[in-house]
C-alpha cells in the first residue's frame, strides 16, 4: 500500500492511499456487508457481516453492531448514506457525534486505485483512532 499527503484541519481530516483492485472492488467494501465487516472495525471488536443492514442509496441506513472480542457491552451503531456513486465516492453521514466520512476513487490502471477518506467533525479526541482506522483498514 502506497501512502499520500495527509492533511488535518480543526474540521476534519484527509488520507490518501493506493489499494491493489478496481473501483469497483474498492467500492463493494462500503456496501456489501461482508466486505463492509472488514473495513468497519474498531480495535477489540468486530462487527459481524449477520449483524449490518446496508442501503447504499442516498439517504439509506446502515445498521451494524460492534461485538467485543471479550466481555464487555455491544455497539449499535446507525449513519446514513449520503453521496452514492458507485466506483467513485461514497459518503456515510453519523450524528452521533455528527460526522462526515468520504471515500474517493480514483482508477490508476495497473497500479490500483487511490482512496481517499476524508472525515468532517471527528471529535479531537477521536481522530487519532478514526486516522488510524482508514490507514489500516481503508
Amino acid at each position: 500500500m502506497q501512502t499520500g499527503e495527509d492533511v488535518d484541519s480543526a474540521t476534519g481530516f484527509s488520507q490518501s492511499r493506493v489499494l491493489p483492485g478496481t473501483p469497483a472492488e474498492v467500492f463493494a467494501h462500503f456496501t456489501e456487508p461482508a466486505l463492509f465487516s472488514h473495513w468497519f472495525i474498531v480495535e477489540g471488536f468486530t462487527t459481524p457481516a449477520a449483524r449490518i443492514s446496508l442501503d447504499p442509496s442516498p439517504g439509506g441506513m446502515i445498521s451494524a453492531v460492534m461485538v467485543p472480542d471479550g466481555d464487555g457491552p455491544e455497539i449499535p451503531f446507525t449513519a446514513t448514506y449520503g453521496i452514492v456513486e458507485p466506483d467513485r465516492r461514497i459518503q456515510f453521514k453519523f450524528t452521533d457525534p455528527t460526522e462526515i466520512v468520504t471515500i474517493s476513487l480514483l482508477d490508476l490502471a495497473e497500479e490500483g486505485t487511490q482512496v481517499t477518506y476524508t472525515n468532517v467533525g471527528a471529535a479531537l479526541s477521536g481522530r487519532a483512532e478514526a486516522s488510524e482506522r482508514s490507514r489500516t483498514h481503508a
